[in-house]
């Protein structure tokens, strides 16, 4: 009683081990037929409810997909792996993930070669952090870009303004004018830099409003 009490412990031990890993794990005979899966890969693969051990694989999985793991198993027969292959699998109607998957050679204790494990790794969720990674320095650089564009005319106003307070005679008209007339300048860009990041803002709130209107062609051309 107590050794079968210890096998069993082991047993629920390896099968808790084996849930707990976040990748898919299915493992074959030397025929192709399904020893063990978990189910992170039922869960990845769409399959339903957990196979009975001895169903090949290509009785479970779509063809395309059996196909892929078919060369996968020759390959780690030859190589006793197989590097990564990435597909695009569709485990539901409309539902389309990325996968990675590898292989290598499953051995006894006698380092005799008794099948074939493949791991599945669903690189959907890598491929939306790496998006959102990209946003963030999009984003990063969105914002240095307009504190550049923001200070560049700021930095024009200013200066023409402390030469027009301090350097400029009250009765040198022709400067003073040629002076305000490069601050209005630098103002309208300043104000059509801010009516832009308005208009971003709308449109990323999804209240930016177009206003359409006929023209010329023509006209426009030249």
């Amino acid at each position: 009683y107590y050794l079968y009490s210890r096998i069993k412990e082991t047993n629920l031990y390896l099968n808790d081990m084996l849930e707990s890993i976040n990748n898919g794990i299915l493992a074959t005979d030397e025929n192709r037929r399904i020893t063990l899966i978990n189910k992170n890969a039922t869960a990845i693969l769409g399959i339903q409810k957990i196979p009975k051990p001895g169903l090949p694989f290509r009785e479970l999985l779509p063809d395309k997909l059996s196909a892929k793991l078919d060369e996968l198993f020759e390959t780690t027969m030859v190589n006793g792996t197989a590097p990564e292959v990435i597909v695009q699998h569709h485990p539901y109607p409309e539902i389309s993930v990325t996968i990675g998957i590898t292989a290598s050679l499953l051995k006894d204790k006698t380092q005799e070669t008794i099948g074939t494990i493949f791991v599945f790794r669903d690189l959907s969720v890598s491929k939306e952090v790496a998006r959102l990674t990209r946003l963030d320095e999009m984003k990063s650089e969105f914002v240095s870009n307009v504190s550049h564009e923001l200070r560049t005319p700021l930095s024009v106003i200013k200066s023409y303004t402390e030469a027009l307070q301090n350097q400029v005679a009250e009765d040198d008209l022709e400067t003073r004018e040629h002076f305000l007339s490069v601050i209005d300048s630098e103002t309208d860009r300043l104000a059509g830099i801010v009516s832009n990041l308005l208009d971003l803002s709308r449109i990323e709130a999804g209240k930016f409003k177009m206003s359409m209107s006929d023209f010329s062609l023509e006209s426009l051309i030249k």
